[in-house]
């Protein structure tokens, strides 16, 4: 969680591990173990928005931005990352902007 005067920023993990070896990366070094399910890729953003003081007035949201930017390569979890980010976009669900929800990859 990335706390900012005008917005606050979750960092979202799609695998436990991550299987590209890159050499920045200190998530490589641990290898791949899975991919998320959905729902555990969602329990991220539920637990923190919890632990934060959820709230249904969108002017007091404790999460205004997520990132996929996580553990793992969110595009090697295409089956699991769309319906998750559905979720987060969903009025139902979490009721983020689209333009605030975002997915970041290392090219693959």
């Amino acid at each position: 969680w990335i706390p900012e005067t005008d917005r606050a920023t979750l960092c979202v993990s799609s695998q436990v591990g991550c299987a590209l070896e890159c050499t920045f990366c200190s998530t490589a070094q641990q290898g791949f173990n899975r991919n998320l399910s959905v729902s555990e890729i969602i329990g991220q953003v539920w637990r923190v928005a919890t632990f934060l003081g959820l709230s249904k007035d969108s002017s007091k949201r404790p999460i205004t931005n997520v990132v996929m930017m996580g553990m793992g390569e969110p595009l090697l979890n295409l089956k699991n990352v769309v319906p998750a980010m559905d979720i987060m976009l969903d009025d139902f669900g979490f009721g983020l902007s689209k333009r605030r929800v975002t997915l970041s990859t290392s090219g693959v």
